[in-house]
């Protein structure tokens, strides 16, 4: 069991505790007398993983679980959204999932649509583990965009 400890409002701090297996979590915060929230949050496993320090858990190969899916399902409306896409590429970069050639190639594209377009034609051929680099890469650059999707997945509260 994990325990999440942050600081709340008046008190110094609140703790959670979680089952390793958790997935998303809803947070909701109401006063005693209202049934109505006054605040709520959404915890997802990756916010969970960051915050407790723990690794991606395995699955049943023995891999850590992948994001290589959420990639490839919303290819249309990452291609469509992500307004700057070479925080992206640089991040890719230092991966080393794209050569010099490569990232010239796709900066060189004119509007982000034809930027992420020119992407995707290099990572249809990665496996799973490289799109889920992808995948960590858009979270910490386009985390809103990332999160509505997520939620949009079937994990909003």
């Amino acid at each position: 069991m994990r325990t999440l400890k942050f600081q709340s409002e008046p008190y110094q701090y609140t703790e959670i505790n979680l089952k390793a297996n958790d997935t998303d979590i809803c947070l909701h915060v109401s006063e005693e007398d209202r049934e109505a929230a006054v605040w709520e949050a959404q915890l997802t496993k990756g916010d969970i993983r960051e915050w407790t320090g723990q690794m991606a858990e395995p699955n049943q190969k023995g891999n850590s679980l992948s994001m290589g899916p959420f990639v490839d399902k919303h290819r249309e409306v990452l291609i469509r959204e992500v307004p700057l896409v070479e925080p992206v590429l640089d991040g890719l970069k230092s991966e080393k999932l794209l050569t010099d050639e490569q990232y010239d190639f796709v900066r060189s594209r004119t509007t982000s649509q034809d930027k992420m377009r020119a992407l995707y034609d290099f990572i249809r051929s990665w496996g799973d583990g490289d799109k889920s680099k992808l995948y960590n890469i858009l979270k910490d650059t386009n985390k809103p965009l990332v999160r509505r999707l997520e939620q949009e997945d079937g994990s909003i509260c």
